[in-house]
């Protein structure tokens, strides 16, 4: 009996053994596929730099290089921060299928990843150890289930940053980041989380933004964003040189959904009220988008993953691909809406289409031809004493038509012909010769608004 025992311990263990090797096997090669996904998607070269492989655990370190993800923003951190370092993140992983860590948990694998500071420079790591009073600063650790389903959870130490401006001694505290991320083995994907209060002064003027939570739900795509996102902040505070702004109620909701082909897109800001030097109710900017070709947003997506932006080529293709996206066609359409603190409102909604229907497009009157549109407005009078804009009535006057306590803006362009408030506007006589225009490629746009940013640098 006691050797049928010891034989099925033995077997088990073995078992138990083989399996724990086979799991540290698939999580190898997951960590190899992950990291080309990731750097695909998000433009960042992600660089093994070591792999410890054992029974129960291993440790990788991947290196973050500057793929165009990241080079755009490396002028913002300092030289000396940059000099002889690297960036590093440390993986612990541990391997299923049973997982013994504070309990027994059924998983394929277990990974903590954190902020490697022993690749960082003497200067970076003081810094940053100052900034944030601890050797951690990031936390993820991500559950992958034996169904396919990852979850992660995600936090991040408050920051402290001092500085010295023109405007005087900047100090700004952000607060800690807490979130969750999901997804499932379909790929649906579903995030929430809570970003701190961000305070703090720069010279007389000081500021509080209180915190941020936020949800997301979506699918995992080549196309970044697809899905819902929203956030909320009970309100941001600003105070200096004797005066005092306070918004309350800011909101935030985005929406993106491929469809039939296109990726339609849409915007929602707002907030419920301002006080200050003026007041203020509800506010809202709603900005909806379609019509733009998927296969243009897939080549958008792939450039951003391989442009590098330190190099004005680099930049040159980035802006072509961003411009071809707007090529076949669009429809744009932004609202605005605003409450005085009485509740008078104003409004105004601006709509633009265009399509590249068949046909040939080579000036500046076939671009007209193809493009409809229309802005309306409406605007209580007593919104604009209210709000302390009555300076603009006299210009608005000359633009709209007073009905009762309001002005009214009703102005639209189809066909190439254009109409103000009922009346036709002649577009030939205010374009003259420029209709005739040739229209620059995609390629000229792109050099002409990269030779304009050269010219705006220091």
């Amino acid at each position: 009996m006691m050797k049928w025992v010891l034989g099925a311990a033995a077997l088990a263990s073995c078992g138990w053994a083989s399996a724990t090797w086979v799991h540290s096997s698939q999580a190898a090669s997951q960590y190899e596929v992950s990291l080309a996904a990731f750097g695909l998607r998000h433009g960042v070269e992600l660089v093994e730099v070591g792999y410890e492989r054992s029974l129960l655990s291993s440790v990788a370190r991947t290196e973050v290089r500057q793929g165009a993800g990241v080079s755009q923003y490396a002028e913002f951190v300092p030289e000396s921060w940059r000099e002889d370092s690297r960036l590093v993140l440390k993986h612990v992983i541990q391997h299923g299928p049973l997982i013994l860590d504070d309990g027994v948990s059924t998983l394929a694998a277990r990974v903590v990843t954190t902020l490697d500071f022993d690749s960082l420079n003497a200067v970076a790591g003081a810094a940053l150890r100052e900034a944030c009073g601890c050797e951690e600063p990031l936390r993820v650790v991500s559950e992958i289930k034996h169904d396919g389903s990852l979850s992660h959870l995600i936090s991040s130490h408050a920051l402290m940053v001092r500085s010295q401006q023109e405007a005087g001694e900047l100090a700004v505290d952000v607060g800690a980041v807490h979130g969750q991320l999901t997804t499932d083995r379909e790929g649906r994907v579903a995030a929430s989380g809570e970003l701190g209060a961000i305070s703090g002064s720069v010279g007389p003027l000081r500021f509080r933004h209180q915190p941020t939570t936020w949800t997301y739900s979506g699918i995992a795509a080549d196309i970044a964003g697809l899905g819902t996102f929203e956030a909320r902040s009970p309100g941001l505070t600003l105070d200096g040189e004797g005066a005092s702004i306070a918004v309350n109620g800011l909101k935030a909701k985005s929406r993106n959904a491929l469809e039939g082909g296109q990726l339609n897109g849409a915007v929602q800001l707002g907030f419920e009220s301002l006080s200050g030097p003026i007041t203020l109710g509800p506010q809202s900017m709603t900005a909806t988008v379609s019509g733009i070709a998927e296969s243009a947003v897939s080549q958008y997506t792939r450039a951003i993953s391989t442009a590098d932006f330190n190099t004005v080529e680099g930049r040159k293709r980035f802006m072509t691909s961003y411009l071809a996206l707007f090529s076949p066609g669009l429809a744009l359409r932004i609202a605005l809406e605003s409450q005085s603190a009485s509740g008078h409102r104003a409004e105004l909604e601006y709509s633009v289409a265009y399509a590249h229907a068949r046909g040939q497009l080579n000036t500046v009157g076939d671009l007209l031809n193809r493009i409809r549109g229309g802005i309306e407005a409406e605007v209580a009078v007593d919104w604009l004493r209210e709000t302390g804009l009555e300076q603009a009535a006299p210009a608005l006057y000359a633009v709209t038509v007073p009905v009762a306590d309001r002005l009214t803006l009703n102005a639209s362009l189809s066909n190439g012909q254009a109409e103000l408030n009922g009346q036709s506007v002649p577009i030939d006589q205010m374009f003259g010769p420029a209709l005739a225009q040739p229209l620059p490629s995609m390629q000229a746009l792109a050099s002409q608004w990269i030779a304009l940013e050269q010219q705006q640098l220091p």
